[in-house]
């Protein structure tokens, strides 16, 4: 790539990059729109794509998707603007509902040690795996059910819409294969509550309408361990059948109440 500096662009590229400088530094503003690139030049300006194109092979600007990019000032043109991964998952959904969840946020909340490198964007539109500024976005669409417990969180970059503890610990034993399996979920999740580290009421709330009906039983399991009412839990689940908490065996100890056998 070669070495910028404003000896090496032209008169219009001089212009918009002083402006989205000016836009970075005094409204923290990192990632630009098409839309906000077009504004900064002339109105008869007839070669807006063109334009953009070479600010991007020139390395100012890098795609997140098409129409949206980030703003790598002539300073940090060799190693780019370092956005936070959340921020980028925001900004690629553009506006479309969705949250930032699974193991993301097990070291978030203190669920895991372990700082997870992928992020986990679950949806109602896409469903597809990308590389991103060397990170993996994982992309799940899910059904309108799944969508709550979604908090707006200010971060250093921005604004991201993420789950609350007390839904990520439902997702931890859904998600449970990240920190070693149901067994360790179910400790953590005990421990968390245990340890008055949650709001139990929104918790069995949140575990009443959660859409898997297996996931509702584990918690009434554990939720009767530590002896906390279970009742509109349980009742989503009287009518169900006998399942497994580890979908490919059924040995293990049976809990006749919430039909399940546990590992």
């Amino acid at each position: 790539m070669q070495n910028l500096s404003f000896n090496t662009l032209n008169k219009q590229e001089i212009s918009v990059i002083s402006m989205l400088s000016w836009e970075r530094r005094f409204n923290n503003k990192n990632v630009f729109t098409f839309s906000d690139i077009k504004r900064y030049l002339p109105n008869d300006y007839g070669y807006s794509t063109q334009f953009v194109s070479q600010l991007i092979k020139k390395n100012i600007l890098s795609p997140i998707k098409k129409g949206i990019y980030v703003f790598n000032p002539i300073e940090n043109i060799s190693t780019g603007v370092k956005l936070d991964s959340f921020v980028i998952a925001d900004k690629y959904m553009s506006g479309k509902n969705y949250y930032i969840g699974y193991s993301s946020l097990f070291n978030w909340y203190g669920f895991s040690g372990q700082i997870f490198q992928d992020v986990y964007v679950i949806n109602q539109s896409i469903s597809l795996k990308k590389i991103m500024f060397n990170t993996q976005f994982n992309f799940v669409k899910v059904k309108q059910g799944f969508m709550y417990g979604i908090i707006e969180q200010e971060i250093s970059d921005g604004k991201v819409k993420i789950t609350d503890k007390e839904r990520s610990m439902i997702d931890l034993l859904y998600w449970n294969g990240a920190v070693g399996g149901i067994k360790p979920a179910m400790k953590i999740f005990e421990k968390t509550i245990r340890e008055n580290k949650c709001d139990i009421e929104k918790l069995v709330n949140y575990a009443a309408i959660y859409p898997r009906p297996i996931i509702r039983k584990i918690i009434g399991v554990i939720l009767d361990e530590i002896g906390i009412k279970t009742d509109s839990i349980y009742k989503t689940i009287a009518d169900t059948s006998l399942t497994s908490a580890k979908w490919d065996t059924r040995s293990g100890s049976k809990n006749n109440k919430w039909k399940i056998i546990l590992q």
